[in-house]
């Protein structure tokens, strides 16, 4: 193969003195044509400024130096904007995360290939269509005529990205550079885009492939670099990488994956919060009844703008048993999130009832409903978007704990104890209660999110992907402590993920939802090893593995 992308000593910096504020710290690699290299790391270590930094999109204020920084033996830092907008789309295609971001909302996806064939690939509107749905059916959109005179949000999240790959394609890129272009995908539509790359790689096209999940990369990748700090600690052909590591981080990395293997054990490393058993001896939980959340029937329906009726869930039943965990998977559209909805009592069913404690929330007045609610609380995906920006930690604690004994007027100085004593249950400190959300990481917001959550002792959290936006080493971090925290207190969850991975490793049973029915349900390695069901069969066969065949 020869070589199409040459990166040598590459150093990024940000800032009125770039040397101090350097986010990448001279890295080398090369991308061969009709090859796939991904760059792996977790956030902050600098891989999507690397892939930016390719197409002249660093960002405003970036300094980027490099010995050698070469597409083809052309010379990219000698580039121009003038000059990047003849490269950006037709000898390097950029593809992102967020499709829905990408796309303008008011255009339809063929107005936004066809402005990419305007200026790429001219020829007459006939024959530009004609192009753009070509391009869409290669990128496995069925029915592809009828998907250019859509607006994105008519499409599905899988649909959508792989429209943004065709986008990325219409100017016939020799580079195609994919920035973490799965995140937050069901594992199906995941498999689907992952296997589109790795069919245009062996189409002869090259692949960069920016991703924070070793995962996802180890079907597609031909080589990985592992990035840390703004650095590269590891590098090797994949198999090399992900089967015998050589660098402590990637090995924690690896580490740090959950999956049915790992269950049982901490992904994280280290031992239990010294604080969890000190406060286990006070939860309320411990006297929960044996069955604390009980779900019959359950039937929920939205109707559409055009009179059609819709059922998001459809006849569901189950029980959550004290100190259980019950994971609920499925993709999206498949009713997870309304049945999370319909057991916090934020929602109620169209038939069937839900019961917490013995007591359904169709049975109870109002103030019997709040009271109620405290025993069932909530631990979101969106950290942030559930917090008031203009309150800190210390305020954002306080107002929980207030809530969780009637007629108690704890005192100051008791409802910072209280509140320092919630912080340390979830791995953190006195320090942090003045800090507003937005200085704290996304592992320390998902901190405080379940800290706020065990403010009234619940008996129930309803954890709805709590972790997909995270890291996968904060990932850990986090699936660790809602371990301590259920061992400490015997607090049963719901666990509700697209990841079945992170299901397998803290699930102790599953079920299955499709379309808003449950096609099953059992013990968590019953299901996962033996399953029943064609679609939970589906489902599996769609998971990324971190193993390579040889």
């Amino acid at each position: 193969m020869s070589r199409l992308l040459t990166v040598e000593g590459l150093e990024v910096g940000f800032g009125s003195d770039a040397a101090d504020d350097r986010v990448v710290h001279g890295i080398s690699f090369t991308v061969d044509r009709g090859e796939a290299v991904a760059i792996v790391g977790e956030s902050g270590s600098g891989k999507s400024v690397t892939a930016r930094s390719l197409v002249g999109l660093a960002g405003a204020g970036a300094h980027v130096h490099a010995r050698r920084l070469e597409l083809d033996g052309d010379d990219l830092l000698a580039y121009r904007e003038g000059r990047w907008r003849t490269v950006r789309g037709r000898r390097v295609g950029l593809v992102l995360q967020d499709a829905l971001v990408s796309f303008d909302p008011v255009r339809t996806v063929g107005a936004e290939l066809d402005d990419v064939l305007v200026r790429h690939a001219p020829a007459p509107r006939a024959r530009r269509r004609e192009r753009a749905a070509a391009l869409l059916r290669e990128a496995g959109i069925p029915d592809p005529e009828a998907r250019l005179d859509q607006l994105p949000h008519e499409l599905s999240g899988g649909l959508r990205q792989r429209a943004l790959i065709a986008s990325a394609l219409a100017g016939d890129p020799d580079l195609i550079v994919a920035d973490e272009p799965t995140t937050a995908l069901d594992v199906t539509v995941q498999a689907q885009v992952l296997a589109l790359l790795r069919r245009l790689v062996d189409d002869g096209r090259s692949l960069l492939l920016i991703s924070h999940d070793l995962a996802a990369v180890a079907g597609v990748a031909d080589r990985i670099l592992v990035m840390k700090d703004g650095a590269i600690v590891e590098q090797g052909p994949a198999r090399q990488v992900l089967t015998d590591p050589q660098h402590p981080y990637t090995r924690a990395l690896l580490a740090a994956v959950p999956s049915g293997a790992s269950r049982g054990r901490r992904l994280a490393g280290g031992e239990r919060s010294r604080y969890a058993s000190r406060i286990g001896r006070a939860w309320r939980s411990d006297r929960a009844p044996e069955v604390v959340v009980e779900a019959r029937g359950l039937v929920r329906t939205f109707a559409g703008r055009d009179g059609s009726v819709r059922r998001a869930v459809d006849d569901v039943s189950f029980e959550l048993h004290r100190g259980e965990t019950l994971g609920i998977v499925g993709e999206s559209g498949s009713g997870k999130s309304t049945v999370a909805r319909l057991l916090l009592g934020l929602d109620r069913p169209d038939a069937g009832r839900v019961a917490v404690d013995g007591r359904a929330w169709s049975d109870l007045s109002r103030s019997e409903r709040r009271a109620l609610r405290r025993r069932v609380q909530a631990v979101s995906q969106d950290a942030l978007g559930t917090f008031d920006p203009r309150h800190d930690v210390g305020r954002i604690l306080a107002e929980a704990l207030r809530a969780t004994d009637d007629g108690e007027r704890p005192s100051a100085r008791d409802m910072r104890a209280r509140s320092v004593e919630l912080l340390e249950l979830v791995g953190l400190g006195e320090q942090h209660l003045a800090r507003h959300p937005l200085r704290l990481s996304g592992g320390q917001r998902q901190r405080v999110a379940i800290a706020r959550a065990l403010a009234p002792r619940p008996d129930v959290l309803v954890c709805d992907e709590p972790v997909s936006a995270l890291d996968v080493s904060v990932q850990a971090q986090v699936l660790d402590l809602l371990a301590d925290v259920r061992e400490a207190t015997g607090v049963a969850s719901v666990f509700i993920s697209h990841d079945l991975g992170v299901v397998h490793h803290v699930a102790d049973r599953v079920l299955v939802l499709k379309d808003g029915r449950a096609v099953e349900a059992g013990d968590a390695d019953a299901v996962f090893h033996r399953p029943q069901h064609a679609y939970t069969r589906e489902l599996l066969a769609a998971v990324p593995r971190v193993d390579v065949p040889v």
